[in-house]
């Protein structure tokens, strides 16, 4: 029987090659690895750097803040805040029930120096008569509305420390579709459209409170 000793050879090299090839690889992967730890340590440096400014000078933690801000239903809204999946009506407005928690909370970032009014648009009460809306210690009741529009309720009081807002959403009343025969066993609320806070115009041209100073009432004429 012919034997073919190259084959032993042959095998060898391959096992060789591919190993060659691995550690070029990882001597690449190791290269990259080495500049992603050089960019966080820059990232680190400058977060360091910018909470040292915002310590020493506290307004300056506005200067990023948006005047203004909206909230559409299609946007991300995270799991647990108490919206349903986005559903786009025959007319082409997209909304999300509130649902099935009695509440829905939104929070945002925004420039709370100067007061705020708050808009929001219902497109189906459902079966509330009205909703209500809290800012922090303000709370709001926006009445149900003979044909759907945009509610303005305000002002929201400034306030001297910056950080983030939440909004808390809660309908008079809950219901379910099956209850009148329907297929749709959700609990529902009222439907969110969007929702914005904008400077108000009463704010025009008012001081700021100072950082760490806490807003006055306002005072009833």
């Amino acid at each position: 029987m012919k034997v073919d000793a190259a084959a032993p050879d042959d095998g060898v090299h391959g096992a060789s090659d591919e190993l060659g090839l691995l550690a070029a690889r990882v001597a690449v992967l190791e290269d990259a690895l080495a500049e992603l730890r050089d960019q966080v340590a820059v990232m680190k440096a400058v977060e360091l750097r910018r909470d040292a400014i915002l310590d020493r000078y506290p307004l300056a933690q506005h200067a990023s803040l948006a005047r203004g801000v909206r909230i559409e239903a299609r946007e991300f809204l995270t799991a647990g805040s108490g919206f349903y999946q986005l559903e786009e009506g025959a007319n082409g407005i997209a909304y999300r029930w509130i649902g099935p928690n009695p509440e829905a909370r939104l929070v945002v970032w925004v420039d709370r120096r100067f007061p705020l009014l708050l808009r929001f648009f219902c497109h189906n009460f459902g079966r509330s008569r009205f909703i209500r809306v809290k800012v922090e210690d303000q709370e709001f009741e926006i009445a149900r509305q003979d044909k759907p529009q945009p509610i303005e309720v305000g002002p929201i009081r400034p306030r001297g420390q910056p950080g983030p807002t939440e909004i808390c959403l809660a309908p008079e009343m809950m219901f379910s579709p099956e209850q009148q025969g329907h297929a749709d066993k959700r609990t529902l609320g009222v439907t969110f459209v969007w929702l914005e806070l904008q400077p108000s115009p009463e704010g025009a041209g008012t001081k700021p409170p100072a950082s760490g100073v806490p807003t006055p009432e306002p005072r009833t004429p």
